[in-house]
Formats: C-alpha cells, sequence, structure tokens
C-alpha cells in the first residue's frame, strides 16, 4: 500500500468517526488495495461486493468484458447481462466457484520445492484458502491470492483428497513444474473395475476411465476378463474432477494382484489479467503393477499366478484468463497397465508412469513367463487405455491401461495455445 493512497484513506477517516464510502469514490491503491468489504473494479475505483460500475448503455461491452466470443463465453452466457456486479471485478465469469465470495487474496503465492496437502492446506509456502462445495461436485479447496507464481527449478506437488482451484488477482506464471495428484478422493468414478480371481490365474484389471474410456483387462484360461469402464464428466470440467484409479488385478491363492495405477489430479488456474505456462502442468495416472506368481501351493497343483492392475487415468487440468499463454507442457496422460504374472515365476512387471509429461503412450509392463502383457494408457492420439493381453495358459492377464484425463483453455483471447507447446490430450477451447 503507497504512501499517498494511505494518506487519502487517513483523511477520508479523519472526516468523521465511522466511514462512509460511495460506490466509486475512493481510487484504487497498488495492486488493487481497497477497504475490507470492498473490491477494486475495472474503472480502478473501489465498489462495496456485490456491486459493480454499469457498462455503457449502447451494448458494447467490449471495453469493460474484453472476451472473444470464439473461445469465451456464448450468446446465451451473456443473454440478460446487464451489468457487471456479479463478477465483483473479473471480466469473465470464473468457473466452480463465486468470486463475490471467495474471500480477500491473502497475498502472493510463490511456490517453492514441495508438496501443497489440500486437505490440511499447508506446504509449498501455500496459502490455507478455504474448503468449497461445487455445484454437483466434490469438495475443492479454493486459495485466492494475489499472484500465483512457480519460478524455473521449483517442483511443486499437489497431493489430498479435494481439488485445488487457485484464484488470483492479477496473474499466474507456472515456469516450474507442477505434479496434479490432488481431487482424486473425491471423484465420481462410474467404476473402478478389477481384475477376476480365478483357480489357477487371475485376468487383469481394466484401467481407469475419466477422458475416454478404460482400457480392458486381459483374461487367461478359463477366466473371462472383465469390460473396460466407461467415460465420465465433461469438457468443461464444471465440477472440477480428478481422475480414477485403475482396479487390482485378478487373484489365484496366495499370490500378491497387481495393484491398481493411482489417477491423475484435479487442477483449476483462474486468473483475472493473465496466465503463463513456459514450464509443466503434468496430471498424468500412475502405473498398474505387476501379478505374480507362485511356485507351489496352488489348490494343490504345482502353482498359480495373479493378474496385473489397471492403469491410473490422467486428471483434470482447467486453464481460464481473458489472456493465455502456453509453450510450455500440459498433460494429463494414462498410466499403463502391469504385466501378468507367470506360473511358476516370482519376478513383477509393473506398468509404465505418464510422468514423462510427452506425446507417447505410457508403456506397459511386459507379461513374465507366459503372463498376458499390460497395455499403454491414453495420450493425445489415442484416448482409450489400451487392453491388456490375455494368456491362453494358467498365466495371469495383463492390466488395462488408464484414459486420459481431460484439459479445458478458456481464454479470451483467438489464440491460448502457442503452437510450440504440448499439450496432451487435446485441450478443450471454450
Amino acid at each position: 500500500m503507497s504512501r499517498a493512497w494511505l494518506a487519502a484513506v487517513v483523511l477520508l477517516l479523519a472526516g468523521c468517526k465511522s466511514p462512509s464510502y460511495r460506490n466509486g469514490g475512493l481510487v484504487c491503491g497498488p495492486g488493487g488495495d481497497c477497504p475490507q468489504g470492498w473490491h477494486c473494479a475495472l474503472d480502478n475505483s473501489c465498489w462495496r461486493n456485490g456491486h459493480d460500475p454499469t457498462p455503457p448503455d449502447d451494448g458494447d461491452l467490449a471495453s469493460a468484458m474484453p472476451l472473444d466470443f470464439a473461445v469465451g463465453p456464448t450468446a446465451a452466457d451473456l443473454a440478460g447481462v446487464t451489468d457487471l456486479a456479479p463478477l465483483c471485478g473479473w471480466s469473465m465469469p470464473p468457473s466452480n466457484f463465486d468470486p463475490c465470495t471467495a474471500g480477500a487474496a491473502t497475498g502472493d503465492w510463490v511456490a517453492i520445492n514441495g508438496t501443497y496437502n489440500t486437505d490440511t492446506g499447508i506446504g509449498g509456502a501455500g496459502p490455507m484458502g478455504a474448503i468449497v462445495q461445487e455445484a454437483g461436485g466434490p469438495m475443492v479447496r479454493l486459495v485466492r491470492v494475489g499472484r500465483f507464481s512457480v519460478p524455473p527449478g521449483i517442483t511443486l506437488t499437489l497431493q489430498g483428497s479435494m481439488p485445488l482451484i487457485i484464484a488470483a488477482d492479477t496473474t499466474i506464471d507456472v515456469a516450474g513444474t507442477v505434479a496434479v495428484y490432488s481431487g482424486t478422493g473425491g471423484a465420481v468414478c462410474s467404476v473402478v473395475v478389477n481384475g477376476v480371481a480365478g483357480t489357477r490365474c487371475g485376468s487383469g484389471a481394466a484401467g481407469g476411465a475419466f477422458g475416454a474410456n478404460g482400457g480392458a483387462g486381459g483374461g487367461c484360461s478359463g477366466v473371462t476378463p472383465p469390460m473396460e469402464p466407461s467415460a465420465i464428466g465433461n469438457a468443461m470440467l464444471t465440477p472440477l474432477l480428478g481422475g480414477c484409479s485403475g482396479g487390482h488385478g485378478g487373484g489365484a491363492g496366495a499370490a500378491t494382484t497387481g495393484f491398481g495405477g493411482g489417477p491423475g489430479g484435479g487442477l483449476q488456474l483462474s486468473a483475472r489479467s493473465s496466465i503463463s505456462v513456459s514450464g509443466i502442468i503434468n496430471a498424468g495416472g500412475g502405473g498398474g503393477g505387476g501379478g505374480v506368481g507362485t511356485l507351489s501351493g496352488c489348490g494343490g497343483a504345482n502353482g498359480c499366478a495373479t493378474g496385473g492392475g489397471g492403469g491410473g487415468s490422467g486428471g483434470a487440468i482447467l486453464l481460464e484468463s481473458p489472456m493465455i499463454s502456453v509453450d510450455g507442457r500440459l498433460c494429463a496422460n494414462g498410466g499403463a497397465g502391469g504385466g501378468g504374472g507367470g506360473n511358476g515365476n516370482t519376478n513383477i512387471a509393473n506398468g509404465g508412469n505418464a510422468g514423462a509429461c510427452d506425446t507417447v503412450s505410457a508403456g506397459g509392463g511386459a507379461g513374465l513367463a507366459g503372463g498376458g502383457s499390460g497395455q499403454g494408457g491414453g495420450y493425445v492420439a489415442h484416448g482409450d487405455g489400451y487392453d491388456g493381453l490375455g494368456s491362453g495358459s494358467f498365466d495371469g492377464g495383463g492390466g488395462g491401461g488408464g484414459s486420459v484425463g481431460r484439459i479445458r483453455i478458456r481464454a479470451g483471447n483467438a489464440a491460448p495455445v502457442a503452437v510450440t507447446a504440448v499439450v496432451t490430450p487435446t485441450p478443450y477451447l471454450n
């Protein structure tokens, strides 16, 4: 807060014991400072929360609402809009939260190396924020800041059961790395499909589904594999959800089954001014665990083998601001399925994580000693997880790959993504 602006406030206070402001009667301070209960409007004056200047009578909202209708709100979205009061200073109505009830900004968030937990609101130098109920969705943690930045060389990991919304009153700049695992506890998954158990072998599990279908698990001798789960959610990412886990492999005897891969999480970045991503935001799914075999002791037989776990789906990334530049990487690929165990082979072949953040599929785990191979996760060229391979013998089936997640880029300018960007899967631009 500058001394000049502070002095103006002091003079107002000196005139009476209980100051009475009027809308537009006080110029905003540096960084949009206004008295408590007031916010800085688009004309750089302080207005009481819930009120804003009325746009020009000629219906031309260009100066007050700088949106490109090719990728911004549709005409139906703006039907009946006569003033900007519901926006409380935001030229674009943000998704999944109300800016008028989001509370005041708690300063800037300059991330440091570390993990921010959405359940506790602690870590990575981030503010606690507040827990908000999404309309038709899970609880989310909403953090309102003046500016959010991840400097080069910094990795911020997001974990916890709730998705995270970061609302910045000015800018968001991601030059480092953000790894998104938060929000999977509240996912409304269609179903997590485990593998089918058999006497001598177990089938592979299906991969998690979110932005597309998960891959089916592979069968084995006498065991029919499970079908793939279907995509959930919508391209708008309203409500904001995390991804879905892969299933656990089918069992056989006392052998350990392949675990399901964990999904990518849910992250929304909303800024009043602009967003720049020159670094990496990765909400990729984890690889499923490999099945294992036993040498003996399987129902009186010589051995048995379990199925591979399914890969986790990718998560959700939502960017929205009047101006968005992405020349880094945005990824929400699926994790690969784990390989099926081999009868008489006690080794494990896990599926690959979607951690590379690239336009390739995560590699599945190889089947061992006759086990079916786990298959790759979804990516930009193939959204569904690949189906796990089966085994014609008493070896375990392979796990299916997890599907891609969802990416939405909602900008006011006509070309929100730079041509040098790596974005997988294909984003929804609206």
